[in-house]
């Protein structure tokens, strides 16, 4: 077994773990809009299953890649409450999707391959909407007790992925056409592992009186 496997592997068991704990623990947080979490968990986790048969499921990530802005968009508009804020969030999102129907139609001219350039662009966009949180919190009381908070959590998990991943995910059609793809995978997996991991630890060390708090 070589290590792309073992990483990949780690990956998918990381899935089902942080799918599986944020289910177990939903009470804590499920007054809380991040309460959506186990539902995209759910998408990953029934995305991979299905793509494990098909020969070409680059049309699967794309549909997972939408719902994970719309998701994450949604969650972070709601556990804000500075208008600038949501008005940013909203923005990015408006961004994110206008520019994956730019991808579609304009430039790859196809959904079921990956579009590369359109996820750079959701990337930065989830990864602004993590910022906006994260300095949304160092003005609350919540600053103070961040580490029990899940959202955190889940910000720190999506911007190790999201901000390791970025290079890759824009250039992932052209290492693909040259055949330079064992490396790709691997940052991929490292930076999912990553993400994964801290999933987890939010939802076991996450306590419900802090998730139930608005900033």
């Amino acid at each position: 077994m070589n290590l792309h496997t073992i990483l990949h592997e780690s990956v998918l068991y990381l899935e089902w773990i942080a799918m599986l704990f944020g289910l177990i623990f939903l009470k804590k947080y499920w007054k809380a809009p991040v309460r959506l979490v186990p539902l995209y968990l759910i998408c990953v986790v029934t995305i991979e299953y299905i793509a494990f048969d098909l020969s070409n499921d680059q049309w699967l990530y794309n549909l997972l890649g939408i719902l994970e802005l719309l998701i994450f968009s949604y969650v972070f508009y709601s556990s804000v409450k500075g208008i600038g804020s949501k008005k940013i969030i909203l923005a990015a999102c408006f961004c994110g999707i206008l520019f994956l129907l730019v991808d579609i139609f304009f430039i790859t001219k196809t959904f079921f391959t990956f579009l590369s350039y359109a996820f750079g662009i959701i990337s930065l966009a989830l990864s602004l909407m993590c910022f906006v949180y994260l300095f949304e919190m160092t003005r609350s009381e919540k600053v103070l007790h961040q580490n029990r908070v899940l959202l955190y959590w889940i910000v720190i998990g999506l911007l190790t992925f999201h901000l390791c991943n970025l290079p890759v995910t824009v250039l992932t059609n052209q290492l693909l056409e040259i055949g330079n793809v064992q490396n790709i995978l691997e940052i991929q997996n490292v930076a999912g592992i990553a993400m994964y991991i801290c999933f987890i630890i939010g939802f076991i060390w996450t306590q419900e009186r802090y998730n139930t708090q608005y900033l």
